[in-house]
């Protein structure tokens, strides 16, 4: 009997170190890549199958962590987060504006046709899944006209995209990279941020993630606030005293200007300030 419950125990503990990396590769890393729904929604831990929620749920919750896991760690960022928290705050608002999205969706997607060279590259769920990452991570700062920012800004979207592309394992995936799909693909996010025929595309999601841009840093600092309010022990993930509007890494792993942060935590406060920097005489760093 001791050995048989020596190897009940060994094979308990087995199951659970190799369920979780698995449910992790098969929702968070393949499924979450797939769908273009509400990119807010999939994220590190998230539970999709619950859309929302009345405040009655979230009180409870509350009430359940402060009696059960008190000390638990509280994160709205970390190193592996497929978009930073203020991306996914921004995108938050698509599910209140619903009818303006669908509309923006038609336009784009008419605005985009001259820039193909490939009807089935990118396909439609990838195109959408593209839209909403640029809609969530533009720049506040960003001009549709700056070549040189919008060179960085390409350059930091294409390491997302391929990333998505072969996690979804739907064209492309890590061991049989379709290499013709993926070029395809740089070549259509190319023309939309740089060349002159894509500054009608361009020009028109810039307008777009700015018409969306201070309903989404609202909630951000709600989130904020709920994260530094609520029971459990609040993290601050690095850099992120300014908005984050980063995507998955390597993205959330660039440097981090802590020289900037460190200006703005001694310099005196001038309120009411400016919400597109959150403090005075800082810059956002996405």
């Amino acid at each position: 009997m001791g050995r048989q419950r020596k190897i009940l125990k060994h094979a308990c503990v087995r199951f659970q170190q190799l369920t979780s990396p698995a449910a992790a590769k098969a929702v968070e890393d393949t499924a979450f890549y797939r769908s273009a729904v509400l990119l807010s929604r999939n994220d590190v831990g998230f539970s999709t199958e619950q859309f929302s929620a009345p405040v009655s749920d979230f009180h409870q919750a509350c009430l359940q962590r402060f009696e059960a896991f008190p000390n638990n760690l509280l994160a709205t960022a970390t190193h592996d987060h497929k978009r930073g928290e203020d991306t996914r705050a921004r995108l938050a608002v698509l599910s209140e504006r619903s009818g303006w999205y669908v509309e923006q969706v038609e336009h784009w997607r008419t605005l985009a046709r001259e820039l193909r060279t490939d009807d089935s590259a990118p396909s439609a769920g990838d195109e959408l899944i593209l839209y909403q990452a640029i809609l969530g991570s533009w720049p506040l700062t960003l001009r549709s006209d700056d070549q040189t920012a919008l060179a960085g800004y390409a350059e930091r979207l294409w390491q997302w995209q391929q990333k998505a592309l072969r996690e979804a394992k739907l064209q492309s995936s890590w061991s049989a990279p379709n290499d013709a799909y993926e070029q395809t693909c740089e070549a259509f996010l190319n023309r939309l941020l740089l060349s002159p025929e894509g500054q009608p595309l361009r020009s028109a999601l810039g307008e777009a993630a700015q018409a969306i841009a201070a309903p989404g840093a609202l909630n951000g600092l709600a989130q904020t606030l709920l994260r530094m309010t609520v029971p459990g022990v609040p993290d601050l993930y690095q850099g992120d005293d300014f908005w984050d509007f980063t995507l998955v890494d390597p993205d959330n792993r660039r440097p981090v200007d802590y020289v900037s942060r460190q200006q703005s935590l001694q310099a005196s406060p001038d309120l009411p300030g400016c919400w597109r920097t959150g403090v005075t005489g800082a810059s956002s760093n996405a």
